[in-house]
């Protein structure tokens, strides 16, 4: 879903118009609001940040039966809007991550979009409401008082979601020292072969000549691969990682769709990956002085 990858600041009135025309029922990280609730926004502000974050419309109607969109007309451009929510926000404990953007005016209208951010303190709580908010997915009752399993999570997921990263991470460099190790003893064997090659041309200058004026000279780093080197090593993953969010087999036609080229001709990400356990591996090692470089 567009929405929730892209900034919302990059939205305008007739985008929102066009996400709509689409049917995008209500769920776990979407909201639809006519207009702003009398009750405010604070509660919404917990139960996404407790949950897996998501965005709020404000403008858009929906059809309480199935939570698609069936009318969006925006709402009047008045300009204390943007700091009424500011203000729902910091009735929030600890305050949430968030981001708000006004779309540009049409016909005195416009969207509000708040994208509220999954957050990494969890639980969230409402100032003077006993109570713990979430979002449950169901069209007839979007934010719910959270179980105790549920409760119970919240407080133990910051801990969880680090264990899991480390495991993560560790992963990552285990498939890496395995790659290195791989690339240590091509290099040697092309280290040998070409040893034997010398050996084999001098040999037959002497037999040719009574002599030979020959010095092998390397062409290959001779040092171990990564001992003289310095990794700039960059990591990205979801905070609270969970399951793939695509399968090895379509990830390479995804990394396609995001390639960058430098002028230099380098690309990110590389071509050519091989397939690996969960994932795609791209490790390269320059022969002449040890360069690494491993996606």
């Amino acid at each position: 879903m567009e929405i929730l990858n892209k900034k919302i600041s990059k939205f305008n009135f007739d985008d929102i118009s066009s996400f709509c025309k689409q049917g995008y029922i209500e769920g776990y990280q979407l909201d639809y609001k006519k207009e702003i609730p009398s009750k405010g926004l604070a509660k919404h502000f917990a139960a996404f940040s407790n949950t897996r974050g998501g965005v709020i419309i404000i403008g858009v109607e929906e059809d309480k039966k199935n939570g698609k969109p069936i009318a969006w007309e925006g709402i009047k451009d008045e300009g204390k809007i943007i700091d009424r929510i500011h203000q729902y926000a910091s009735d929030v404990e600890p305050i949430p991550t968030y981001e708000v953007h006004q779309t540009n005016d049409k016909n005195g209208k416009v969207f509000i979009l708040i994208h509220i951010y999954e957050g990494d303190r969890t639980p969230y709580y409402v100032q003077n409401d006993s109570n713990l908010w979430v979002r449950t997915g169901n069209i007839s009752n979007q934010i719910d008082i959270a179980s105790p399993d549920h409760i119970e999570l919240l407080f133990g997921k910051k801990n969880k979601a680090e264990i899991v990263r480390s495991n993560y991470i560790n992963i990552a460099y285990e498939i890496y020292d395995a790659a290195l190790l791989r690339a240590e003893k091509e290099r040697n064997r092309l280290i040998i072969t070409e040893k034997d090659e010398f050996d084999r041309k001098k040999e037959q200058e002497i037999k040719t000549k009574g002599s030979s004026t020959l010095e092998y000279k390397s062409a290959y780093e001779q040092n171990i691969l990564g001992t003289q080197v310095s990794m700039l090593t960059i990591i990205a993953m979801p905070f609270y990682p969970r399951k793939a969010l695509i399968s090895p087999l379509n990830l390479l036609d995804s990394l396609e769709k995001i390639k960058i080229n430098s002028k230099s001709g380098e690309e990110f990400p590389s071509s050519n990956m091989e397939p690996i356990p969960e994932g795609l591996l791209k490790f390269y090692w320059r022969f002449y002085d040890g360069m690494i470089k491993c996606e």
